[in-house]
């Protein structure tokens, strides 16, 4: 977990927040994502129109109206000009990304990309996107202009030293991990927009840089991470090399023959001046196996490391001294157990022949079967729970607080037991979000611990951040109305909106009622 925590906070660009936690922006993301994704699916599989008219009235995005922007007679190509919001003066860039005449189906998944992007515009790892606009004929993406161009105008026209390859393949990796950390570059109607804009399965420029499962006449797999990996393999390769990758051919047919049949990449040039670990693990990700290439995580990690200590004397060789490597030969092996110490040591495993052996995912489905066997399934909580098994404690509280098992002791020493146990679990891991919401609820009700209205808040908190809708809901509750609790608004509005992405009804309903947009 601190390895992941670490992660996060050197990605930066709003995964984490100014004290370091996972910022609410990504946990809104991810669900609106997930939510979408759930709608957009269900709208294939039953041919049901009638799902974007959902989609439509859960997210309620207005298209940006052209009158508010002026063309600033600039063209980059035939598809992007620059733009100024004349309210501020800010530069936009309009890019041509639909037709009023393209199929309704294909317009959908544009706008319901537009959806997810737009919410990323305060987030500094990627281009900031503003949403549509439309002139009547041509719908048209609205996102920052950027000055300088794109990579290939940059290295063009600007100087380009070692460092500054380094800097910007350290920042496209950290966008790249951004986009991956908050699940929208696995977003499903981001690769249909990706794959279907002007119509073109594989353009000329496009396919320098797909992977070899992508080319062809029969694709062998659906667009994924490691397809990505591939992708940005070939962009470091141009990032060092300063050309376009196989500048030498102009004919999609030919790159794919040597890119799939040849297994050809482009090889850096000893004049390059990009360290070895840079070429390595360029190398690695443009494999042609895909299962052999290295995760995003991993290369963005090399790249860091890379760019920090470029530049450096490298470090010396004699880290550890000739004492630290050999122990004086007269010295006794202070650690060695003696007969009662190992005796002491040996550990003695519970009996699980009483419950059949049954393990906890087995006994966690027996109240939900009929004719369980409750009495089995809470032994098997039982014994795990006191080999220290998070999920068997969990189970074991539940049967306790819902008078599945103990139900010779009194309600108060149940509540006890069970609230005890919660707490254990809640505090353990954020893999139990259920956990973190019943051991707010037993301190929002003072069951088995006294009444803590602050404090339960704090775990709804914690288990809204890690996915659970009714944390989202209570916490939203408390914020939002205040009274119990310091009111908080804008707090008590995120968690609402956070629980109407995952469909709860409850919580759409009440952004309805307080007009609270979504």
């Amino acid at each position: 977990m601190d390895d992941l925590d670490e992660y996060l906070n050197e990605i930066e660009g709003g995964i984490t927040d100014v004290n370091k936690n996972v910022a609410s922006l990504v946990t809104q993301l991810n669900v609106m994502n997930n939510t979408m994704e759930l709608l957009v699916a269900e709208q294939q599989k039953n041919n049901n129109m009638g799902i974007q008219d959902k989609i439509d009235n859960l997210f309620q995005e207005e298209r940006l109206k052209l009158i508010d922007y002026e063309f600033a007679d600039e063209m980059r190509g035939n598809k992007i000009g620059k733009w100024t919001y004349k309210k501020y003066g800010e530069q936009v860039a309009f890019k041509a990304v639909a037709e009023e005449k393209d199929e309704v189906d294909y317009k959908n998944s544009v706008k319901n990309q537009v959806t997810i992007l737009k919410k990323l515009k305060d987030c500094d790892s990627i281009l900031k996107f503003y949403g549509l606009t439309c002139d009547g004929e041509k719908w048209y993406l609205v996102t920052e202009w950027a000055e300088l161009g794109n990579l290939r105008e940059y290295y063009n026209k600007y100087e380009f030293d070692v460092k500054k390859k380094l800097r910007f393949a350290v920042d496209i990796a950290r966008g790249l991990n951004f986009l991956r950390a908050i699940e929208i570059a696995n977003f499903k109607s981001s690769r249909s927009f990706a794959q279907e804009t002007r119509k073109q399965n594989a353009t000329q420029e496009a396919v320098r840089y797909l992977a070899p499962e992508m080319l062809g006449s029969q694709r062998t797999v659906k667009y994924n991470t490691r397809c990505e990996v591939y992708s940005f393999g070939i962009l470091l390769w141009e990032i060092a090399e300063q050309k376009t990758p196989y500048e030498k051919y102009n004919d999609i047919l030919q790159i794919t023959e040597l890119v799939v049949k040849k297994k050809y990449r482009e090889p850096f040039s000893l004049g390059s001046g990009l360290p070895p670990k840079y070429q390595k693990i360029a190398k690695e990700a443009v494999e042609h196996d895909a299962s052999y290439r290295p995760e995003l995580a991993k290369i963005f990690i090399t790249l860091q490391e890379l760019y920090k200590n470029y530049g450096m004397p490298p470090a010396s060789p004699l880290g550890r001294t000739l004492s630290q490597s050999h122990p004086r030969a007269d010295s006794i092996d202070n650690l060695a157990l003696t007969p009662q110490d190992e005796q002491e040591c040996i550990i003695h495993v519970p009996d699980f022949s009483p419950f059949n052996y049954m393990t906890v995912d087995e006994a966690s489905k027996q109240h939900k079967v009929k004719d369980g066997n409750l009495e089995m399934a809470y032994k098997c909580f039982d014994a795990y729970a006191n080999l220290g098994d998070l999920k068997a404690k969990y189970f074991k509280a539940y049967y306790i607080s819902h008078n599945y098992a103990e139900t010779h002791l009194q309600q108060e020493e149940r509540d006890k037991i069970a609230a005890k146990l919660f707490k254990e679990v809640a505090d353990s891991s954020d893999d139990y979000p259920e956990s973190q919401l019943r051991y707010g609820n037993c301190l929002y009700k003072g069951q088995g611990v006294p009444m803590n209205i602050e404090e339960a808040v704090k775990y709804f908190v914690k288990s809204a951040e890690n996915g659970q809708v009714i944390g989202m809901y209570n916490a939203a509750s408390l914020y939002y109305t205040g009274g119990i609790i310091k009111q908080d608004k804008k707090l008590g509005e995120n968690y609402m909106k956070l629980a109407a992405y995952k469909r709860h009804q409850p919580a759409i309903d009440f952004c309805k009622k307080h007009n609270i947009h979504l």
